[in-house]
């Protein structure tokens, strides 16, 4: 325990785009790739059409990088992570929250807002600084943001608090069962 308690916290960096116009052109550019990539030709040389359409991202995004604000997260403690989940409970219409069993998109919410002791689990990096935001900070943020980056935001925040450790359980019991899962 003493191992993992003195290694650096696992955190990710997502970018957004206060734009809102230029956010909802990137969404649907990604979409568009996020089909192609479902649907790849595995033909040599064909084209599939993905080059023109990241290039067109990367133009998006260079014409507006004065709005590109990157947020970081850090994996919650286990017990602020139940407790988030805890207090938002699923919302009966969303396949997502019911799959779960907890409000999804308001538990990554909470989670981005998230402090214990002085310490924040969330915040903007600005010029190689981080910058804690306010609960009011953070509304005023995501009441700004495109659906697209707040979707962003909730894979990202899940992605550290279940997906991720789930993942490491599975690697860890293979390997003590001698089981070969092409990582190890």
């Amino acid at each position: 325990m003493a191992k993992r308690k003195a290694a650096p916290p696992k955190t990710v960096k997502v970018e957004v785009l206060l734009d809102v116009e230029s956010s909802e052109e990137i969404a649907a550019l990604q979409a568009q790739m996020d089909d192609l990539a479902s649907n790849a030709d595995q033909r040599l040389g064909v084209s599939d059409g993905s080059e023109e359409i990241q290039a067109q991202i990367d133009a998006l995004k260079d014409v507006t990088a004065d709005a590109i604000l990157t947020l970081e997260f850090e994996r919650l403690p286990g017990d602020l992570w139940t407790d988030v989940i805890a207090k938002n409970p699923s919302r009966g219409e969303s396949a997502l929250d019911l799959t779960y069993g907890y409000n999804v998109d308001a538990a990554a919410r909470a989670a981005a807002k998230a402090q214990r002791g002085g310490h924040a689990f969330g915040w903007c990096a600005e010029d190689g600084k981080s910058r804690t935001l306010t609960d009011e900070q953070w509304d005023d943020l995501f009441s700004m943001l495109s659906g697209h980056d707040m979707t962003e935001i909730r894979d990202a925040i899940w992605n550290l608090n279940e997906w991720a450790p789930t993942m490491r359980l599975l690697a860890a019991k293979k390997a003590s069962a001698g089981i070969e899962t092409g990582s190890n």
